[in-house]
């Protein structure tokens, strides 16, 4: 625990919470009745991958504007 606590730069008990929760709720990762079987993103994956293209549209103007004003881009 020390180790990962130094390596990571996090507390020893945070790490001790971290696992208690993934022992804690595991096993649900794996249980049938929980899992998606439809393949439809929801509707928070969906709202994010708007913002996502939003993002790179706004990205890519301006790029192409500090291009055209003969800005270096990286």
């Amino acid at each position: 625990m020390a180790e990962l606590s130094q390596k990571f730069e996090v507390s020893q008990e945070v790490i001790s919470r971290w696992k208690g929760e993934f022992l804690k709720l595991s096993s649900g990762v794996f249980d049938k009745k929980q899992s998606r079987d439809d393949g439809a993103p929801t509707e928070e994956v969906r709202s994010l991958r708007a913002k996502v293209g939003e993002l790179t549209m706004e990205r890519d103007f301006f790029v192409d504007a500090c291009r055209r004003s003969g800005l270096k881009i990286k």
